[in-house]
């Protein structure tokens, strides 16, 4: 067949990454997460960004918020650093309509609809895919803004040891072990780290004056063993526990605080689960069989005692199909099966649902044109059904130049929150059960360039979203929101030197009053340079974010700001490295979100950090 379903073609999509001195990626990789098939970019006509572990390492980012800061449609808004909430907005849609997969597997809290961005473990993520537009056609709810896909690391040939140690600034300390490789039919990966920094005061002259830290103790697992011919099993975890300190603004008569004031902070734990079966069922049919579970849970403590606790759980069901329906067309079919349940100190007035989704998408290919389409069924037990879908035509100019339009519609679930959440009794009613959902309607046009040492990509789209839920008294579906946009990616490579530089401008509002929709900028840049010399790679990145506002009626206005990195890697031996960076070279003072009293939530000034690594 031409193509395999997501996790059997996630073993040609990913390779075990090697700790050899420093190597530049592909510029045309292959994909599976716009079409839940193995592809190029250019043949799943999507807007896709790909970090390699390679350009991971080249990096040397200390949290995945740094690894996505101001990629190509993407804006992260943060309280603070060191395990801080964090929140992504893709193409400007909100952050809890972005669907974050790991291995394949949705991960994020029923109670709030987002993912915790802050507690993912770079160190144990091989790969990531960023899939901007809707998605919902092929994924279900939330994916109005687009899919990020997260892979761990997958082992292959001899077995290899790896491991690290670091630390630097903000008294940090890091360190991981991990042995990957494969014999005969098995192949596997199992690797540990632990992350520690004090962090910083994330409130001045807010709560206490202690520095905001975070302790984080991660694990991954993966093991694939093809059985025979026709039957691969496979297994991965992905599961990170730990605690992260927070500064609780204080309102005078609304919080009852003793003095004086002891440490406030969460224990979190965010965990993946998934196993399976891949299926060669005839020579024009695949199939993929997986149970799956995700957790994200939190214990907030106050003054150093318990105060409350929330904690969710998915379990989800999927079989897909992979068809080759001729020598033109291959056809992807399936069903999916997700219940959320909620299990917390605070009393909802409904502590599970359920949702049943079925999906088709037909894909071809007639000379130079190049035809996908996909449709989707939802039926919830909360919000009733709902049904997506999305067509996209894309046209070779040459073998380099190709350009594409597409059009899809996406929705976003109610959360637990916005349906279930009790009524207080000094407040009111503070849900309601009567929300339908958001829906999209995207409509794209972009031109890719692609050679060997050059990629490029231009994005021009309108999303226009109806029925937004706002808090007004209660959750509402009260508004309406227009968001265009243009995107700009380059990737460009001369013998040992490579460029990376992305483009953001967003025209973005609330159709209701014409305010900017908060914590959105209307522009964002990146630039990374670097270049391999004698053993040595020599990098610099540079981020640039225009204004926003941190509220809805536009009132608090947050600055734009610049940031400057560098960094080096030395190869010692063929085994050993040494890396270093300093990040905020310049001590720039920035925030990207307020407290609700309006004051800066801090983010770390110039910062300092060495690591030695290991690679058999």
């Amino acid at each position: 067949m031409k193509k395999s379903l997501l996790m059997a073609g996630l073993a040609a999509a990913t390779s075990a990454a090697v700790a050899e001195p420093i190597h530049f990626a592909s510029l045309d990789p292959i994909v599976v997460t716009p079409t839940r098939t193995a592809q190029t970019v250019d043949a799943s006509l999507a807007s896709v960004t790909v970090i390699e572990r390679a350009e991971i390492d080249r990096l040397q980012p200390r949290s995945f918020a740094d690894l996505l800061r101001s990629r190509a449609g993407i804006d992260i808004a943060q309280n603070g650093a060191f395990g801080q909430q964090t929140s992504v907005f893709l193409r400007g849609t909100n952050s809890n309509s972005v669907v974050l997969l790991v291995d394949g597997v949705r991960v994020s809290s029923a109670t709030t609809g987002a993912p915790a961005w802050e507690f993912l473990p770079v160190d144990q993520i091989d790969r990531v895919e960023i899939v901007r537009g809707p998605r919902s056609s092929l994924y279900g709810a939330d994916a109005i803004g687009g899919i990020i896909q997260v892979f761990t690391r997958q082992g292959d040939g001899p077995a290899r040891l790896r491991g690290h140690v670091g630390g630097g600034s903000f008294n940090t300390r890091e360190g991981s072990l991990g042995i990957a490789g494969s014999s005969q039919d098995t192949r596997y990966n199992f690797s540990v780290s632990r992350y520690q920094s004090d962090g910083i005061d994330v409130l001045t002259g807010v709560g206490d004056d202690r520095a905001d830290g975070i302790t984080s103790n991660n694990l991954s697992a993966r093991i694939d063993h093809q059985v025979d011919e026709r039957l691969g099993l496979f297994a991965s975890l992905l599961y990170s526990q730990g605690e992260a300190d927070f500064d609780r603004d204080v309102f005078e008569g609304f919080v009852a605080r003793r003095e004086p004031l002891l440490r406030d902070w969460n224990d979190f734990t965010l965990a993946s689960l998934s196993v399976g079966a891949n299926i060669a069922v005839s020579e024009h049919w695949d199939a993929q069989i997986s149970l799956a579970q995700s957790r994200d849970e939190r214990e907030t403590f106050v003054d150093e005692e318990f105060d409350s606790r929330i904690n969710t759980r998915r379990d989800i069901f999927t079989w897909s199909n992979a068809l080759a329906v001729n020598s033109v067309w291959d056809a992807v079919v399936g069903i999916d099966y997700q219940r959320d349940t909620v299990n917390a100190t605070t009393s909802y007035d409904e502590t599970s649902r359920y949702n049943w989704g079925g999906f088709a998408q037909l894909q071809g290919a007639l000379g130079a044109h190049n035809l996908i389409g996909s449709l989707r069924y939802d039926d919830n037990e909360a919000y009733g059904s709902k049904t997506t879908g999305q067509v996209a035509w894309g046209y070779d100019l040459s073998e380099s130049w190709q350009t594409r339009v597409s059009y899809g519609t996406a929705f976003r679930a109610p959360t637990f929150n916005d349906l279930f959440f009790p009524d207080d009794p000094t407040f009111g009613p503070q849900s309601n059960p009567d929300l339908k959902p958001e829906a999209s309607r995207n409509l794209e046009f972009g031109v890719r360039y692609s050679q060997q040492d050059l990629a490029m990509d231009l994005v021009i789209f309108q999303t226009d979203i109806e029925d937004l839920i706002i808090f007004d008294g209660i959750p509402q579906n009260v508004d309406k929101a227009r968001i265009r946009g243009l995107e700009f990616e380059l990737i460009a490579e001369l013998d040992d030197w490579r460029l990376g530089s992305t483009l953001t401008l967003l025209d973005h509002e609330n159709r209701a009053n014409g305010n900017e929709l908060p914590r959105r900028p209307n522009a964002s840049a990146r630039l990374d340079v670097d270049r391999i010399w004698n053993g040595w790679t020599y990098g610099v990145s540079a981020t640039a974010q225009g204004r926003s506002y941190d509220d809805v009626v536009n009132n608090n206005r947050i600055s734009g700001f610049g940031l400057l990195d560098l960094r080096a890697s030395y190869a010692l031996t063929s085994n050993w490295m040494l890396r270093a960076k300093v990040a905020n070279v310049l001590d720039n003072g920035f925030i990207t979100v307020l407290d609700f009293g309006g004051d800066p939530l801090n983010q770390p000034g110039r910062a300092y950090y060495l690591s030695l690594h290991y690679q058999q």
